[in-house]
């Protein structure tokens, strides 16, 4: 249809249907650039990246991923940020104590471990860990409890009973070493 020469179209435009943003009509090119700049805007905030906050971020996996790539100082920064910000999370004190027997910090770490242990008690990594500071101190009896810990826990766990066979083997009872 034509008014005043000039045809108008009354389809709605779409912009991903079924969105109609506006329906084209002689004198709405104002209301229709109003529609079009609200639409803008809120299409912009619904692609805006969040802003990432300190308590979003999992300090705790950051940290096993640069442990993972031989950086202690980096990894023990995460750590001591998870431990911060979830001081009941397990998983963060399990990293740094791992840092720090990698260290050479071996009452240091057992604390942690005792402590993520305390907060996990079913965690047979935090038995495991703690058995292999325990055999670097020599304390074969203890590494024997913490091994078998980690083993009554998960017992597939293979590490754990490596360790335990070590720790029977330097007491002299092969035979329960070559059991494991």
């Amino acid at each position: 249809r034509t008014v005043t020469g000039v045809q108008t179209c009354a389809l709605p435009i779409f912009r991903r249907p079924p969105q109609v943003l506006a329906v084209r009509t002689p004198g709405d090119a104002a209301r229709r650039r109003s529609q079009v700049s609200v639409l803008r805007r809120v299409e912009l905030r619904r692609h805006a990246r969040p802003v990432l906050r300190a308590e979003d971020v999992d300090y705790a996996k950051r940290g096993r991923e640069k442990y993972d790539k031989h950086d202690l100082a980096g990894a023990m920064a995460d750590y001591q940020k998870a431990i911060e910000l979830k001081p009941d999370d397990a998983d963060g004190y399990i990293g740094r104590a791992d840092v720090k027997g990698d260290q050479g910090d071996y009452t240091g770490a057992l604390a942690d471990y005792a402590e993520a242990i305390r907060l996990k008690p079913d965690s047979a990594r935090a038995y495991y860990n703690r058995s292999t500071v325990r055999y670097n101190q020599d304390d074969y009896d203890r590494t024997i409890e913490d091994a078998s810990m980690a083993i009554r826990l998960d017992p597939n766990y293979a590490k754990a009973y490596s360790t335990r066979a070590n720790a029977f083997s330097e007491k002299g009872d092969h035979d329960r070493a070559m059991a494991d």
